[in-house]
This record gives C-alpha cells, structure tokens and sequence, in this order.
C-alpha cells in the first residue's frame, strides 16, 4: 500500500511573507545563520512580525553542516527565550537545524503543535516540505539523517526575494541537488504516480531554467528554480532519494565538501551505475535481473525525453543523459572531481577514507531507496572513480 499526503501548507505567488501577520505563535524563535540574520534578508521576515505585534528571539549560530551541538545551542535558544513558535529562514542547513530543535525543545517543554514555518534562501534542499533532516554528528565524523513524519515544517513560505541574492556558485551547486533530488526519485523503489508526475515537472523545470538562473538576475528564472526546488522535496520527501545521497553525505561528513558539489559530481555517475553502464562496476546476474535494469533504464530515459534529449533507444538515450549532466554542471563551473574540487587533498588522504565512506554509506537510510543497493566493494569503487 501507498501513501502519499503533504502536511505542509505551501504559500507562493505574490507578497508571501505577509503570511506572517497571520501565523498563530506569539513568541517566535527565528533560526538563521550570521550572514542572514545581519544583512537584508531579515527585514522582510520581522517587518509583519513588527506589523502584528509578535514577540521574537534570533538565534543566529547556524552554520553549514549542522551538527548535534548546534541543535543544543538551538534548544538552549528556543527554550530560554520561552518561544512558542520557530520561523526558519535560509539554505537546507538552517531548515534542518530549525526541523531538529522544533522536535527536541517542543518535547522538552511538553509543547504540542508547535508550528514550524520554513522561508528558503536557497533553492535546492527542499527541507521545506521534507519530514527529515541531516545533522552531523561531530565525534564519529557521520552525517546522520533523522527522519520522522512530525520533522515536517507546517508551512513553506516561497518568495522570490529571498532567493534573487543568491550567488552563482551557490545557485549552480543547489540547482544540481535538486535535479539529483528528482532523477533519484523517479528511480526510488518506492516511487509511484504522484512522485514521478512530480518529478517530470521539475526535470522539465530545470531544463530551462536551471542555467537562466545562474547567468544573471533573471527573476523569472529564480521563480522556476524556487518552485522546482519544493515541489523536488515533494517528490523525494516520502519516496527517498538514492546513492548519491549516501556517497555526498559521507564526502560532507570527512572533507566539508558542499552538498550540492558532491552530489553534482555524482549524480551522472550513479545514472551509469544504476543503469549498469559502467564497465567498472559491472552489476552481477544474481543481483539485478536484465528485466530490472531495462525498466531502470527505461525511467532513466523518459527523464531523457523530458529533457528533449535525442536517443533511439534506452541505452543511447542514457549515454546522452549522462554527458548533458555533466556538461550542465560544468557549463556552471562545478568541478567534476574530488581533486578539482579540493586541490590540496592527496589521494594518498583521500583513499585512507574510502574504506570508511564506503561502510557508512551502505548504512544510510538514503541507499535503502535506491534501485540498485551497492556493496561495500563497489561502494569503494564508486568513490575511486570520482578522484
């Protein structure tokens, strides 16, 4: 049996942040990071907080890849502060570090219903409508997803004013994660009709707007990829992503490499991998049937189709997908390499981790969902080919 509901209510159109005169706390804890929290983004969010007399604190300690001791610097804010409510407003990081004090400090408190509104700055995560979050866990060097139906935010609020400053190396590396978002769906074993028609329209979505809107301020563009981004998180949020997940988590976790640039490098990568192109990783009979990996294959290139790609059957169809890919995220100067992206590190440094990120990787919840599950061997093939 199937499921699929979003439990969060999604504003988006014109003049969205006025939503915020009308939410129902009355002592607001407002998450973000530095960056946000000093400069201009703010001001649309506590101008109708001002308007409709509500009280709020801001706890402004988010950083990139959050970890278990941010959520309790969080809470300690959340609960000091006596809040009854937390507006979260920024990238994936600071949605998720707002998803795990909301569960944590409202159990504290014994609060109930206490409401969650996510206003996005980046477009790429969907953390807002998604019921989990992935928080680091610094003594293990592990990026841990939590995962539970009450992590859902209660509203998304979409403008496009908060998502016109974005820079272009931020713009290019989440415009690729939410692409990875919806390919991994389309594939997930627990894909169905809704995620799939989901899918097809961001795939679609992407295809023309993802590079309008890193090449400059085109606000149309930033719309689309806004719009793409949740209804991403609509698609993956119950159907699970896959493999690139698992293997970006484990490279954020051990080298700090941003999410969206891992995920960028591996996401035509495992396309090959699951569609058992790669000579490298070739998939052994006795775990995949032919049948299974021409229907993967077939998915695989109906994204092709949406994207307008040419191809006369599944498999050329699938080499063009790949190349398209790989020339999208270099068109927007993403690098396609670990070594690219990180210079300094040596793969002498490099293959000592592999072992490790392999196992991890095996035991993310994101793997489970991927159509193909890879070993811990291939893993550490995997890993080998994106040096």
């Amino acid at each position: 049996m199937n499921k699929f509901f979003i439990p969060t209510e999604i504003y988006f159109g014109e003049n969205t942040l006025e939503r915020l005169t009308e939410i129902r706390g009355s002592r607001i804890c407002i998450v973000a990071d530095p960056v946000v929290s000093a400069g201009e983004l703010i001001q649309p969010v506590v101008r109708p907080l001002r308007q409709a007399g509500k009280e709020y604190v801001v706890f402004s300690g988010v950083s990139p890849d959050p970890s278990t001791d941010l959520v309790r610097d969080g809470v300690k804010a959340y609960v000091t502060g006596c809040c009854d409510c937390i507006i979260s407003v920024g990238g994936g990081s600071t949605l998720d570090t707002a998803k795990a004090i909301r569960k944590i400090a409202s159990g504290m408190m014994k609060q109930t219903d206490v409401d969650l509104i996510c206003i996005p700055t980046t477009s790429g995560t969907g953390s807002e409508v998604t019921p989990f979050a992935v928080i680091s866990d610094l003594k293990t060097d592990e990026k841990v997803p939590l995962i539970t139906p009450d992590m859902a935010p209660t509203e998304a609020i979409l403008d496009v004013r908060m998502v016109e400053s974005m820079p272009p190396g931020i713009t290019a590396a989440t415009g690729m994660d939410t692409l990875a978002h919806v390919f991994e769906a389309y594939v997930s074993k627990g894909h169905h009709e809704f995620s799939d028609a989901l899918a097809e329209k961001t795939v679609e979505i992407c295809g023309t707007y993802l590079y309008r809107s890193y090449t400059g301020k085109d606000t149309e563009a930033r719309r689309k990829m806004q719009l793409a981004a949740t209804m991403a998180g609509m698609a993956f949020g119950y159907v699970g992503v896959g493999a690139a997940h698992s293997m970006a988590h484990q490279l954020g976790a051990q080298f700090g490499i941003m999410h969206g640039q891992a995920v960028a490098i591996l996401l035509p990568l495992i396309v090959e991998y699951n569609a058992d192109l790669l000579d490298e990783v070739k998939q052994k009979d006795h775990l995949q049937s032919k049948g299974q990996t021409e229907e993967i294959r077939r998915r695989y290139a109906a994204l092709s189709r949406r994207l307008n790609l040419p191809g006369t059957d599944s498999e050329t169809s699938l080499y063009g997908l790949c190349s398209c890919i790989r020339r999208l995220a270099a068109s927007m100067h993403l690098p396609m390499s670990v070594h690219e992206l990180q210079p300094d590190l040596t793969w002498d440094a490099y293959r000592d981790r592999i072992g490790s990120m392999a196992e991890k990787a095996m035991l993310d919840p994101c793997t489970q969902a991927n159509p193909r599950e890879p070993s811990a061997e291939e893993y550490s093939r995997l890993y080998q080919l994106i040096w």
